[in-house]
Order: C-alpha cells, then structure tokens, then sequence
C-alpha cells in the first residue's frame, strides 16, 4: 500500500495557511496592545481562535494572508498539471 504523499502534502498545506492565519491576527493584536501599530476599530465580532479581532490592521493582515494562500493554491495546481505526462 502506497501513502497518499500529495493528499499529506495538501493536509499540511492547509494547517500551515491556518496557523498563519491565527498567528497574522494574534500577532497584529499584540503589537496594537503594545502600541507599536495603531488601532481602528470596525464592526464585526471577536474570534479568539482564529486570532480574528475588530481592527481594521489585524483584518486587513489576515486578508492578505487567505488571497495569497488561495492563489499560491490554485497556482499549484495549474503546475501540477503541467507536469503530469501526456499519454
């Protein structure tokens, strides 16, 4: 039996984009707390887990993150497509 090594490799990719994500908003929330960055306030809830708190920088942070996630993503598998032997 032979280990589905894209299937771990797709798995891993997604937990490492997520723990980034977490760690962007957690990050961004520190240096707030600390005073380094500035802090602007907008309207949406709390989630602690997902390190996604109601600031304009930590959102803004986290968005950057996810788009670059899914381009890098689905440019994967457009490479991945180039490379498999025609028939």
């Amino acid at each position: 039996m032979r280990l589905p090594l894209g299937l771990c490799v797709k798995a891993t990719a997604l937990v490492l984009l997520l723990l980034a994500f977490v760690i962007m908003g957690k990050g961004v929330a520190a240096l707030q707390e600390a005073g380094a960055v500035g802090v602007y306030y907008i309207n949406i809830p709390t989630l602690d887990w997902f390190g996604i708190y109601p600031t304009l920088q930590g959102v803004a942070a986290q968005l950057v993150i996810a788009v670059l996630g899914v381009l890098l993503w689905f440019k994967g598998h457009d490479n991945q497509k180039s490379l498999t032997p025609q028939a």
